[in-house]
């Protein structure tokens, strides 16, 4: 569930406009929606500890939806090194500190629940985060 009051705080902290091309954000929360991405935390891709399952941190779909290679999509940030990330958008690439946007994001997927049932469940799923992209970042 969103802790909406929260959200809106950090939204009106980054007064920045979020723009992405009208058809990687479309796509991007088509495949948020789809339930076809199982959702982790703490890195873009990886294992969840000894299940085999292959979760992704909102951003890492973002990563795969641009076509790149899973192999590449790791660590905590989208880092261009060896231009493995030429189709993502820049807004989304480089650390937290870097961007706003990246900053909202990354604390939406990997909050996670702290009380009864809720412990150890993300607070904001990947319907609730593709549903914040959809109203605060303009496709162009």
């Amino acid at each position: 569930m969103l802790n909406h009051r929260k959200l809106k705080e950090m939204t009106k902290l980054h007064k920045e406009e979020w723009e992405l091309p009208e058809s990687f954000k479309k796509d991007w929360i088509k495949a948020l929606k789809s339930g076809n991405y199982t959702q982790g935390s703490g890195v873009l891709r990886g294992e969840l500890g000894d299940t085999g399952t292959v979760a992704y941190c909102c951003l890492g779909v973002a990563c795969s939806i641009a076509g790149v290679e899973s192999i590449d999509i790791h660590g905590e940030w989208i880092e261009d090194f060896d231009n493995n990330f030429d189709d993502i958008p820049t807004i989304l690439k480089g650390c937290s500190d870097d961007s706003g946007l990246v900053r909202i994001l990354s604390e939406m997927n990997d909050k996670m629940g702290k009380v009864g049932e809720n412990i150890g469940k993300h607070s904001n799923s990947f319907n609730d985060i593709a549903d914040w992209i959809d109203k605060h970042v303009r496709g162009i």
